[in-house]
């Protein structure tokens, strides 16, 4: 199936700001479980397969030890390799394994959320997606956020908007939930509701894989916010002359 583009969210979102003609209905769905999330980010380049490697096999030795303190040293670890090699996809998958061992089920979901963006097989994704359904199981939270994106499948943006602010009223550090209220106002044409909800993502979740491409649709959808005001006020000038 074919994947998510923030992209195309954010040119409607200008288009729109611009008063250019307005954007043809989305034909992309935003995330859902049986989507990717976004376009397939590149692997780790190979000059740094090795150190990513043999830092994966230390976090992984830490996972195997049964004692709590071991395993959130495990955790930790699989953090900071995914700070230092942010588009290494073991290091997510090894995060949301050792987070469910804790019982940690929203680290989880977030850290196999990040996996699944990665440049993945097919048939390792929809080992991911079972994955994820398994968590959904867990914590009523993730069910419910598994629905919201389900509304977002169906284009249905006011009913993410509601679902979502439930999630996040619920789990307020819930990254993923602030990510698809970006997407849900930015389809609206929200653009200062959206941008508010994508700094909020960023702000909570700095091991994001896509924190690039959201800083640019922030940029993008400022930009086109300008662009508006500056011929608004042009355009009064030009009524008081």
């Amino acid at each position: 199936m074919a994947s998510f583009s923030y992209k195309r969210i954010a040119c409607s979102v200008a288009a729109v700001l611009t008063c250019a003609s307005p954007p043809p209905p989305l034909t992309r769905a935003p995330p859902s479980p049986a989507t990717d999330e976004c376009k397939a980010i590149p692997p780790v380049r190979a000059s740094v397969m090795g150190d990513a490697m043999y830092r994966l096999g230390k976090a992984v030795q830490a996972g195997t030890e049964p004692s709590p303190d071991a395993r959130a040293a495990s955790a930790q670890l699989f953090r900071q390799l995914i700070i230092d090699f942010p588009t290494f996809a073991p290091g997510y998958r090894g995060l949301g394994i050792v987070e469910g061992t804790r019982g940690q089920w929203l680290a989880a979901y977030v850290a196999y959320k990040h996996y699944i963006q990665l440049d993945l097989s097919a048939a390792e994704k929809e080992n991911v997606r079972a994955e994820l359904a398994k968590l959904a199981q867990q914590d009523p939270v993730l069910g419910l956020y598994a629905n919201g994106e389900q509304a977002a499948f169906n284009n249905e943006w006011t009913r993410v908007i509601i679902v979502m602010g439930e999630v996040v009223a619920e789990r307020p550090s819930f990254s993923l939930a602030y990510r698809l209220l970006g997407i849900a106002y930015a389809a609206q044409g929200k653009a200062k509701h959206s941008v508010d909800a994508y700094r909020t993502y960023l702000s909570l979740d700095k091991l994001a894989p896509d924190q690039k491409e959201v800083a640019q649709i922030i940029t993008d959808i400022n930009y086109a916010l300008e662009r508006k005001t500056r011929r608004v006020r042009e355009g009064s000038d030009a009524t008081r002359r």
